[in-house]
């Protein structure tokens, strides 16, 4: 099983600090760096979790990609 998680280079800007400190002081499209940190650390900490399980957290940045359309021809 794979869990997969994309996150974004801007993590390496956020900052959590404390778990409940951060959620308390939410504000929508405040804290877009520390959300992608927030979801590497996520990534992190399921493949430490579970990995021995056989479950694998593989992680990306999911911008600046060459994709492929099919309508681009």
């Amino acid at each position: 099983m794979q869990v997969v998680n994309v996150s974004s280079v801007t993590h390496r800007f956020g900052w959590v600090g404390d778990v409940a400190g951060f959620l308390a002081s939410w504000r929508p499209g405040s804290y877009y760096p520390s959300t992608k940190l927030a979801n590497a650390l996520f990534a992190f900490e399921l493949q430490r979790r579970l990995g021995e399980q056989g479950v694998q957290v593989p992680g990306g940045e999911g911008g600046a990609r060459a994709v492929h359309h099919s309508w681009d021809g």
